[in-house]
């Protein structure tokens, strides 16, 4: 008999001050260094955005960035840059942003969508960055939890052109086109491509 799966409630989860933070926000310390790597007239989308501190952290630099997710947050700052959403549709054009970012996502959608989910977020953007919990977490809320076999499966599966792909790094660098990319990533998978 298969175990019905648990209805997870975000609502309630962002609004605890322990999830979705600055301080343990790997999506945040990314953007700390992209951010000055892009040109000042840049779209970046920030897909599963939370409580969007990465979109207003972009925005304070330049940036035209925004977030989707699907519970929002209400901030005034944020008005009209922030889109709620359900995997897997993202409801853009082709190419809208020159980079989209996904961080700490991936490992909260139903595996059965995780190949409209990457395909879905390369349509959107031109370049696409994700970073990927390989662990439960506390909240139980890791319901896509894999190795990185199953990840570079996954990529090939969707013809997705891996440019970088790291496992369990201390520090990351990288390297595309003009970019340079260095993130402290104690845990989990990251890669980068198109």
């Amino acid at each position: 008999m298969q175990q019905a799966k648990k209805s997870i409630d975000y609502n309630e989860i962002y609004k605890r001050v322990d999830y979705g933070c600055p301080y343990p926000s790997k999506g945040l310390r990314f953007a700390a260094y992209y951010s000055t790597e892009l040109a000042s007239n840049s779209k970046v989308l920030c897909v599963g955005c939370g409580n969007a501190w990465e979109v207003t952290y972009l925005r304070k630099f330049g940036l035209e960035a925004y977030g989707v997710d699907i519970v929002l947050p209400n901030v005034e700052y944020l008005k009209g840059k922030l889109v709620k959403a359900e995997v897997p549709y993202l409801p853009f054009r082709d190419n809208t942003f020159d980079l989209v970012a996904c961080c700490e996502t991936l490992e909260h959608i139903p595996e059965e969508t995780t190949n409209d989910f990457i395909t879905e977020c390369r349509r959107v953007g031109e370049k696409s960055f994700f970073s990927v919990a390989t662990e439960p977490d506390k909240f139980d809320t890791h319901i896509n939890v894999h190795d990185a076999v199953w990840w570079l499966n996954k990529l090939e599966e969707i013809n997705y052109e891996l440019q970088e792909f790291r496992f369990r790094p201390s520090v990351t660098l990288l390297l595309a086109k003009n970019f340079l990319f260095r993130m402290k990533f104690p845990e989990g998978i990251i890669f980068f491509g198109s």
